[in-house]
């Protein structure tokens, strides 16, 4: 029981912690933007590639 109280007033690992919670954070939001906005990407070089004359 005393390691679980140690385990819950003790800060150290904290920051690291944090650091590895907005890393995934951001690793998220990357690979939603890339979903997101890969689709227009491969549409505005189909696009660009039919309008260019052989």
């Amino acid at each position: 029981m005393k390691l679980l109280a140690k385990l819950v007033t003790e800060n150290n690992g904290q920051g690291l912690t944090e650091y590895g919670l907005v890393l995934g954070l951001l690793a998220v939001a990357a690979a939603g933007a890339l979903l997101l906005a890969g689709q227009r990407v491969v549409q505005l070089y189909t696009d660009s590639n039919t309008a260019i004359p052989d």
